[in-house]
């Protein structure tokens, strides 16, 4: 049996490995320069050329976003630890308010609130497609606490979980955020921060 768990494993990663290059958003690699990592990027995206750009990617429906956050959620595996720092924050600040910059359609969000009894104030800082799509899901799932913004807004917590690659000068865009309002930065998680 361990042999077959085995076998399936990498026959697993043999397939993710082939879908890669057609994967949506799915790049990879090591780069001298910025302009060196967007002249790499795949040529086909979803169906779309990469250089049309993810905002230009037609989304999916917001019915499948709405169904899907409507079911009990369990959190991904790189959530744990940022959920565990944000719970422990929102014990010491209760008003504490999360900017989640690049958090698409409110996943993040759903999924916290979801698996805590803390509700918090949280913007999302997107594109405008996923701008609009968030917010219609966020609408039919009466999530009030939730909005989105095509520029950072200024919040206790500053949270980004794998946008910050995409971004040419992402050093410049923090340390104006931080800058912004001052205070105290910590590290809760890669790219999870409080001020």
């Amino acid at each position: 049996m361990k042999c077959v768990k085995q076998i399936l494993y990498f026959l697993k990663d043999c397939y993710a490995y082939m879908r890669y290059p057609r994967a949506y958003i799915a790049f990879r690699g090591v780069f001298k320069s910025f302009s060196e990592a967007l002249s790499n990027m795949p040529k086909h995206i979803g169906g779309k050329r990469a250089d049309e750009g993810y905002n230009k990617v037609k989304s999916s429906s917001a019915q499948s976003y709405i169904e899907a956050f409507s079911k009990p959620l369990k959190p991904i595996d790189t959530e744990y630890p940022v959920f565990f720092w944000l719970d422990r924050i929102f014990k010491d600040n209760p008003q504490a308010s999360v900017c989640d910059f690049g958090g698409a359609v409110g996943g993040h969000y759903y999924s916290y609130t979801a698996n805590s009894e803390i509700n918090p104030q949280w913007c999302v800082c997107e594109l405008e497609a996923n701008i609009t799509l968030g917010r219609e899901v966020a609408h039919s799932l009466h999530a009030d606490n939730l909005s989105f913004t095509p520029t950072m807004k200024p919040a206790d917590i500053l949270f980004s979980s794998g946008a910050l690659f995409y971004i040419e000068h992402f050093s410049n865009i923090l340390t104006d955020y931080f800058n912004g309002g001052g205070g105290e930065a910590h590290i809760a998680y890669a790219y999870a921060y409080s001020r």
